[in-house]
């Protein structure tokens, strides 16, 4: 096991251990609370112990060499499962809204909503709150053991620090609503639990819903950051031969952690085989100096990959 899966393997058994705690006493206080909002946050925990099992088993696939059934190693199961669990968090977070807006009508209409009981709030929210960004930190001072590389430590970091504001903010509004007793807004408090669940989810949304486009991004194998593509093309530019080779195209993409890095390179005069196979390690080694160990193609070729056959113009 690489130094990497051992940081990651540390620290998703602690989300385990804390998200299975978290969600049981999610449910258990939305019981003894009549709290719906304190029911979505135990099952938004819960969700990140289903993950963590998940993601284990993924960051050790992820490790894996690229082999003949794949050639471009496994790096597409961090992404696709980003994608897949953003899109499990942006359901329930759906259905909870649905839930809320549902109980807000049948109070309008006249029905009866149960009374929220505050006894077990305060320490529910005080709990939940010191182990997600407990867990949150633990997530950061390994994904920064990675170099920064683990997708999978970023994605759960992000999911506890959501976990530990939807906690802070249950429980501290679900209290803040009895000052609402004897004011203008006294007609709300059936509801405030419901309302509440609506702010939170509109809230968090946003982040599930970032992660979804950004693994859409590499799923589909759109360009990665211009800046790192243009820093890896400056720092290749400057390891080539300048009088033998010329650098004439650089695309670099990234899936999960991993970069593929394509470099067109035309030679500017006759070349032996050992100049190419030389210029082809300086330029992997340059690549992998950078990003850590991307796959790396070099294309020894007279234009760019995206030069139409009939304009004599290459890309700029």
């Amino acid at each position: 096991m690489s130094e990497n899966s051992q940081h990651e393997e540390a620290s998703l058994k602690w989300a385990m251990i804390g998200n299975i705690f978290m969600g049981i006493a999610g449910v258990t206080a939305s019981y003894l609370s009549n709290s719906d909002a304190l029911l979505i946050d135990g099952l938004y925990s819960l969700v990140n112990f289903a993950s963590a099992l998940v993601a284990m088993k993924v960051a050790k696939n992820v490790q894996q060499m690229p082999n003949p059934e794949f050639p471009y190693g496994y790096y597409a199961n961090e992404s696709l499962y980003v994608l897949f669990r953003s899109l499990v968090l942006m359901g329930i977070l759906l259905f909870a809204c649905f839930g809320a807006l549902d109980k807000i009508f049948h109070y309008l209409s006249g029905g009866e909503v149960p009374k929220i009981v505050l006894g077990p709030i305060i320490t529910y929210s005080i709990l939940m709150v010191a182990i997600c960004f407990g867990l949150a930190a633990t997530h950061h001072r390994n994904w920064l053991k990675t170099q920064k590389q683990s997708n999978i430590l970023q994605t759960e970091k992000s999911a506890a620090i959501v976990d530990g504001f939807m906690s802070a903010g249950a429980g501290g509004a679900l209290l803040a609503v009895t000052l609402l007793s004897g004011t203008f807004l006294e007609g709300i408090i059936p509801i405030a639990d419901s309302i509440l669940v609506l702010i939170l989810c509109s809230t968090m949304l946003g982040t599930p819903a970032s992660l979804f486009r950004k693994s859409m991004a590499e799923i589909q194998g759109k360009a990665t950051d211009p800046e790192l593509a243009q820093k890896t093309r400056d720092a290749i530019h400057q390891t080539i031969d300048p009088d033998r080779f010329e650098l004439i195209d650089f695309n670099m993409t990234k899936l999960g952690r991993g970069y593929f890095c394509v470099s067109h390179i035309r030679p500017k005069d006759k070349v032996d085989v050992s100049e190419l196979d030389t210029t082809r390690q300086a330029v992997t080694l340059c690549c992998q100096e950078i990003v850590g160990h991307p796959m790396s193609e070099v294309v020894f070729t007279s234009r760019t990959a995206f030069q139409s056959p009939d304009d004599p113009n290459e890309r700029s």
